[in-house]
């Protein structure tokens, strides 16, 4: 019977370090464990080594396969267990018979066995949030309350708060081409050049940069696989609360703040009913009421 207790205990524990390997995995994270014992081959090579670059390439390559191979591996213990318990059970229900003894031992057993789970799951979810705050490139903005400020009554979540306080120009990661956008602006530089035949060598350029950018598209790293996440936690966050809130930016300072959208249209329309700030447009040709700062 403690043979069946324990294996239980251990099933928790694999359960547990199951979703902590998939989670890293949708994150583009890697175990300390991991990290480490690659690193130890990583830094055999010289700081100003010409292989360097390639050796680091080679290090995610190798990072990612060890992610994969370990979570196959505790998929073949988690099944691995859950056969020694179901044989462990009849052995069990064998010796205690199907009556109350029986029953009981079975219900303790089960009590047991969720709460080990949850407390399982509460570890490696800590660990696993550990991990998250120890990117280089990510920070904890909400222990810095001078990025973001707000004034709803919505309670934010923590990623949310982090996206948002990265500001308005920070360029958030993607692997998607801009098409449109890199042919339009090259086509304006193109016009400048007075030669045909080097304008044609610069469309050519930009061909083969718009080939390679979608047949090889840019890998992500882990920390732009996770403030991607945080954009789309964000963007569901805000289609939730549109009608509650108003994310903008401070008029001084590199601040993000959140209003109640009653109150901002409320303080817009005083602003816009100020006379002494601005003035009705009275020349419009198009017969709209258009506001202009004396200042």
């Amino acid at each position: 019977m403690k043979m069946f207790s324990r294996t239980l205990d251990k099933e928790a524990m694999m359960e547990s370090r199951k979703w902590f390997l998939y989670q890293c995995k949708r994150k583009g994270l890697f175990p300390n464990h991991i990290t480490s014992n690659v690193n130890c081959i990583l830094n055999l090579i010289i700081e100003d080594s010409p292989f360097r670059k390639h050796a680091v390439n080679l290090m995610e390559t190798v990072k990612k396969k060890i992610l994969r191979l370990e979570i196959r591996s505790t998929h073949w213990k988690l099944n691995k267990l859950r056969g020694e318990i179901g044989r462990l059970r009849g052995n069990v229900s064998e010796l205690l018979g199907t009556g109350e003894e029986g029953v009981e031992f079975f219900r303790r057993q089960n009590v047991r066995h969720g709460n080990s789970r949850e407390k399982a799951m509460r570890g490696v979810k800590r660990k696993f949030e550990q991990l998250v705050l120890d990117l280089p490139l990510v920070e904890n903005h909400r222990e810095k309350p001078g990025f973001i400020k707000n004034l709803s009554d919505v309670e934010t979540p923590l990623n949310v708060d982090r996206l948002l306080a990265l500001g308005p120009k920070f360029v958030l990661p993607t692997r998607r081409v801009p098409i449109l956008h890199m042919v339009a602006d090259v086509e304006d530089v193109v016009q400048e050049v007075g030669d045909d035949e080097r304008a044609s060598v610069l469309r050519s350029k930009l061909v083969n940069v718009l080939q390679n950018g979608i047949t090889r598209p840019k890998t992500l790293t882990a920390q732009e696989r996770m403030i991607s996440s945080w954009r789309n936690e964000t963007m569901q966050f805000l289609r939730e609360n549109r009608e509650n809130i108003v994310v903008t930016n401070a008029d001084k300072g590199n601040i993000t703040v959140i209003m109640n959208k009653d109150e901002y249209v409320e303080k817009m329309q005083e602003l816009v009913n100020d006379e002494t700030l601005l003035m009705p447009f009275r020349n419009d040709r198009l017969a709209k009421r258009m506001m202009i700062s004396r200042i």
